[in-house]
């Protein structure tokens, strides 16, 4: 962006100043045309203000003599690079006490909150600000809208709004010639759910590709992670022992790394896939034990799996007593509920409701195709034993019409 006198002078960037102008004229609770008389038009100043327009150097200094302006002196702190500087740290935390920072602008300090709010699934308040984003686009600069767009994309898909998050994320990749990884990863992420394997693998591999590159190697093993994990469920097993044997020589094996219960999780999944049921539970039970104080959820979810499909009634349902389900994701929570309705009401109205109301509704939302007939076919099996065949059609139509629903999202 190109600087001019007034830039040089104050120290700040064409993109900032009419931040500049507005912040100040509201602290003396100026209207528009109060601060404009004798200087310029009112819509002038509000073009100013909102970043359309830069004014000319003459008008810009009468502005800052009347309303007193103070400029910040020294580095301005730069909203992205302490986002990314929390993401690849895995700790959204640090980013708390700029909230509150007097060097930074109320939709710098905004924006923070929604990449917080959004890395931390606090949904609410990500809506909330996410309506409030769309007025200060005129402020963003490349990076700043870059950024803004993946992570309102990454929103929309939490929120099951599909079509309107990939868009959001297509826009994100227009913006910057360069690959985000992290965009990458979300673009893979979204293909696996709408199970268009083929596309989730490029997105995947370019995802790994940049985080090698800029060595960000904990995103590089959950993208492998990611990427061993779709292709047992793909059916390709072949090269994802020699990518776990990888990573347990870079891992320290007398370390509690947390990245340990993944690697006996995927081998855990690996023994399933050959029929190897003992070593399975071996190493699922390994993958549950607690790491730098922590247990990893798709670990338990895939233990409790493995004990629903081999029929261990007994051990699923101490399994899932022994987990907090307040610490688990809504769609996790869910399948973790049926599996104990399942084994402890399966004919009472409750298992019925839970079905109808909660899980199927959920599943379908988030276009969770395994989760989605799991249900509505142990909702079919329920009617059938009360001999409501009328429910079970209706069951069966809403099905096909969700399988069709999918279909169409997989050719946009």
């Amino acid at each position: 962006m190109k600087l001019n006198k007034k830039n040089v002078k104050y120290g700040i960037d064409n993109h900032h100043h009419g931040l500049f102008v507005k912040e100040a004229r509201l602290r003396h609770g100026y209207r528009l045309s109060e601060v404009a008389e004798e200087i310029c038009d009112a819509s002038y100043l509000s073009k100013v203000e909102s970043g359309r327009l830069f004014p000319r150097v003459e008008v810009f200094e009468k502005i800052v003599k009347k309303l007193d302006i103070k400029f910040p002196t020294g580095e301005r702190i730069c909203p992205i690079s302490i986002f990314k500087q929390a993401l690849y740290q895995g700790n959204m935390e640090m980013m708390k006490p700029y909230l509150t920072h007097d060097g930074l602008h109320q939709y710098e300090i905004r924006l923070i909150d929604f990449f917080r709010c959004v890395m931390t699934d606090d949904l609410e308040a990500a809506a909330i600000l996410v309506k409030d984003l769309e007025q200060f686009k005129f402020h963003f600069d490349q990076e700043e809208e870059h950024t803004y767009l993946l992570f309102a994309g990454v929103y929309f898909f939490k929120i099951f709004e599909w079509e309107k998050g990939k868009q959001y994320l297509e826009k994100s990749c227009n913006i910057k010639k360069e690959e985000n990884p992290y965009l990458c990863l979300q673009l893979a992420k979204y293909y696996f759910r709408v199970q268009k394997a083929c596309m989730g693998f490029i997105w995947l591999d370019r995802a790994i590709s940049e985080f090698r590159r800029t060595f960000e190697q904990s995103w590089v093993f959950e993208c492998d992670m990611l990427w061993c994990r779709e292709s047992i469920s793909n059916g390709d097993v072949g090269a994802v022992e020699g990518k776990i044997e990888e990573w347990k020589r870079l891992i320290d094996p007398s370390s509690s790394n947390p990245q340990w219960s993944d690697i006996f999780n995927i081998l855990a999944l690996l023994r399933e896939e050959n029929g190897r049921y003992k070593e399975a539970e071996e190493l699922h039970l390994k993958s549950i034990e607690k790491r730098d104080g922590k247990i990893q959820e798709i670990c338990f979810i895939d233990t409790i799996k493995f004990y629903y499909h081999r029929q261990k009634r007994s051990k699923l349902i101490q399994l899932i007593e022994r987990l907090k389900i307040s610490e688990l994701s809504v769609e996790n929570r869910i399948l973790v509920d049926f599996y104990y309705l399942k084994f402890t009401n399966e004919d009472s109205e409750c298992f019925e409701n839970f079905l109808k109301k909660d899980a199927i509704p959920y599943a379908m939302a988030g276009l969770h195709h395994q989760n989605a007939t799991l249900y509505t076919r142990e909702l079919i099996k329920f009617y059938r034993r009360k001999t409501s065949y009328k429910k079970v059609s209706d069951a069966y139509y809403e099905l096909e019409k969700f399988c069709d629903t999918l279909n169409l999202i997989r050719k946009i």
